[in-house]
């Protein structure tokens, strides 16, 4: 018995049998292989590599057949190697699948059962792995980047397109003359209230020119906003201009000023600013009122109105002065951000403050240093202070909120106004509009003007009447009081050099109560009103003050007094610069308890103000006993590297609001100029004011007596010549003009006051 499994091995016979029949078998296999080629449709062919690598496959199965020690065929090895490559090559490559199909069925009888089976099970695994790299890369990869390709392709061929398009523009446009898309309107005038009243009633485009000596150019003007008469002298709506601009750019004007949207004329604004030269140029020809208008994304809209306006000059980086709030925006102008307090609100206060650009810092952000400028960092031109509470040049965000993370620099950069929407809102329109402030009522200002001739004839009238016979008992009434007055002084050159002859000594005790100023001092139990020592600032030496204790409850710190001509105020840059005069003197109740004439100094003056909100109190007398008063809730003095510029406002008092509106004995730009609002302090010897700049010859300081805020030249002149009696002349004056110590809307120009003096004090003080 044989072992259960094992079959009999078959005779000679019937293994001839066997092979002939597979034989027969593979000749049938092969013809079905060449019919399906035939029949099969046209594949594109496969990159060369492939084919290379189809075909070394086929000479290494070749040289694998030829290595093998037996010659014996076998069927099934035949088999799995006919169908391995039939089937790959027929997916890929039928020409090959016929060439290796061939090779593979009339080679096949060189192999060996056991090597064999293991050599093509490994090569069916490279080829299987083969083929899905192929099949994935010739159906995903290569689809896909010809995609892409073609999908740039067209971007760059539009592209190509738009900008042959643009280019053929352009040459048809250099064939003919400039044209307006939209005809400019016969009307025209000064400016837009002029073409208001010339009949251009009309909100759209129109042509002005100011002054003959200079040609016309465009504006926008607004005719039906309250009664009209307004210039579109900035404009913000879709930020398609650029504001981030040079200081010449500024200087000129930028931008579209208006476009038509198919009625045939000019009647939308385009984004623009106007020009700080043409904008210095249209408030000076008179007293000028500005509308600031503005909406937010949703739709809301807010106004903010000031009814004085003024930008000085190039030479003095057109100054901003403004004053006279009504609206429903805030006043950011002369609050600064009410989202602040203290110093930092102060420094958001844009009055007073100098224009500036990201190539001309004039900012009070650290002066001089280039890493620290506001116009920088905040996107646009403007009269930044340290920087602002409204940036309505600024850069332009869609939608209105925006981050930190968005803006270039980390700041508030956006088109803000913070008294509305804080510093993190851009808003969707800003505009400025001016025009003058009396207009568009013009019965109002026939009236105004008649009444002006009738007070200057009564003027001449009296003056003819009453005031020269006056001044001659006037003159002689000055010259005993001088020769009283030398008397005085003789008896007092005599005292002093007596006392020369011991060693110098205080004539009165300083009070042992201090503070950083004379608030803190009464707080402190200090409720005399005499001379103290104060020290605003812990790194700079004290220094002494008079403090006035009893006025409107006290705390008011004495920084200018004069009552008897005792100090000359004609001084140089560097005298009011330090301060100069006597504080306090004793009169014999053993304390500095009566003022002296002085100037406190500039850098002290400056640095008391900056520490908080300040008002200022400024109490004058006539000869005649009569006293009056102007009250200023803000005042500040900015520093040195600005020129000590003055923002002032908030008026109350019976003595005339000289500061914010000028002489009331003048009109138009006469007025306008001898407003002391946003004026840079001057000297003799250092002209900063607005009369010719740069022409040593026409100077405020030295042609009226002492330092000041001049414009061109002033309405107030405390710090002038000292003429006793009041009224003085022409011909007394040194230069031929009114430098005497003047409150024009009290006593007019001629008349020199008896006392005057300049206190401040903490505006939330006393409580």
């Amino acid at each position: 018995m044989r072992p259960s499994g094992h079959t009999r091995r078959s005779s000679r016979p019937e293994r001839r049998h066997r092979r002939r029949c597979e034989r027969k078998q593979r000749r049938g296999k092969r013809a079905g292989v060449r019919a399906r080629l035939a029949a099969a449709p046209h594949k594109p062919a496969v990159p060369s590599l492939f084919v290379a690598n189809a075909r070394s496959l086929v000479s290494k199965l070749d040289d694998i057949r030829l290595r093998t020690t037996d010659g014996h065929r076998d069927s099934r090895l035949d088999s799995c190697v006919m169908v391995i490559t039939e089937t790959w090559m027929n997916e890929n490559t039928p020409g090959l699948a016929v060439e290796l199909a061939g090779r593979t069925i009339f080679r096949a009888d060189r192999t060996s059962d056991s090597d064999n089976n293991r050599v093509v099970s490994q090569y069916t695994d490279s080829l299987e792995e083969q083929h899905a790299y192929v099949k994935e890369t010739v159906d995903t990869v290569f689809p896909s980047n010809i995609r892409v390709l073609h999908g740039v392709l067209e971007k760059v061929r539009l592209k190509i397109q738009k900008l042959e398009k643009a280019i053929q523009v352009q040459r048809e446009g250099c064939q003919e003359p400039c044209k307006t898309t939209c005809p400019i309107p016969v009307v025209s005038g000064k400016e837009c209230e002029d073409i208001f009243r010339r009949g251009g009633k009309d909100s759209q485009m129109y042509m002005i020119q100011p002054d003959s000596f200079y040609p016309p150019y465009k504006v926008f003007c607004d005719q039906s906003t309250q009664n009209g008469g307004w210039l579109l002298i900035q404009n913000r709506m879709d930020g398609s201009v650029d504001f981030g601009r040079r200081w010449d750019e500024y200087r000129l004007g930028f931008g579209n000023v208006a476009f038509d949207v198919g009625k045939g004329h000019c009647e939308t604004p385009g984004e623009y600013w106007l020009g700080n030269n043409r904008i210095s140029q249209l408030t000076k020809m008179g007293p000028t009122e500005v509308l600031i208008e503005m909406e937010d994304w949703a739709g809301s809209k807010v106004y903010a109105q000031y009814r004085q306006f003024t930008i000085q000059s190039e030479t003095s980086n057109y100054i901003l002065a403004i004053n006279d709030y009504s609206g429903t925006a805030g006043n950011t102008f002369l609050e600064g951000s009410t989202q602040l307090y203290g110093e930092n609100r102060t420094m958001t206060i844009h009055n007073g403050m100098m224009f500036s650009t990201y190539d001309r810092d004039n900012d009070n952000w650290t002066p001089g240093d280039p890493s620290k400028q506001c116009a920088k960092e905040d996107g646009g031109g403007w009269w930044y202070n340290r920087c602002h509470s409204a940036n309505p040049n600024g850069r332009y965000y869609m939608g209105g909120a925006y981050t930190q993370h968005m803006a270039k620099h980390g700041t508030d950069d956006g088109v803000v106004w913070m008294n509305w929407k804080g510093s993190w809102y851009s808003l969707k329109t800003i505009s400025m509009k001016i025009r003058p402030y009396f207009a568009p009522n013009n019965n109002r200002v026939v009236s105004q003007y008649t009444d002006s001739l009738e007070e200057q004839h009564a003027y001449v009238k009296e003056t003819v009447d009453t005031v020269f016979p006056s001044n001659i008992r006037v003159l002689h009434g000055v010259l005993e009081k001088v020769r009283l007055k030398i008397q005085k002084l003789e008896k007092a050159i005599q005292v002093q050099r007596e006392g020369c002859q011991e060693p110098c000594k205080t004539t009165c005790p300083i009070p042992v109560v201090s503070g950083k100023e004379c608030e803190d001092i009464f707080r402190r139990g200090g409720k005399d009103s005499q001379m103290y020592m104060i020290q605003p600032d812990s790194f700079y030496p004290p220094y002494k003050v008079f403090c006035d204790q009893s006025t409107q409850n006290g705390g008011w710190l004495l920084i200018q007094n004069r009552m008897d001509g005792s100090v000359d105020f004609g001084r140089r840059w560097d005298e009011y610069r330090l301060g100069f005069g006597n504080v306090a003197f004793d009169v014999g109740k053993g304390h500095c308890e009566t003022p002296g004439e002085y100037w406190l100094g500039n850098n002290r003056i400056s640095q008391l103000t900056k520490m908080g909100p300040t008002e200022v109190l400024i109490e004058m007398e006539d000869w005649a006993g009569s006293k009056v008063y102007a009250q200023y809730r803000q005042f500040t003095i900015q520093s040195e590297t600005s020129n000590y510029i003055l923002a002032i406002n908030d008026y109350s008092g019976t003595a005339g609001n000289t500061f914010l509106e000028g002489s009331t004995q003048l009109y138009g730009e006469n007025r306008t100029m001898t407003i002391h609002n946003g004026m840079m302090f001057s000297t003799y010897d250092r002209d900063n004011d607005n009369w010719t700049p740069g022409d040593p010859s026409k100077q405020c300081a030295k042609e009226d007596g002492g330092g000041w805020w001049y414009n061109r030249c002033h309405s107030a002149n405390p710090n002038g010549r000292y003429y006793m009696g009041g009224a003085y002349t022409q011909h007394m004056a040194k230069h031929g003009t009114d430098d005497g110590v003047v409150w024009m809307n009290w006593k007019g120009s001629w008349y020199s006051l008896k006392t005057i003096s300049m206190k401040i004090r903490p505006y939330f003080a006393p409580s």
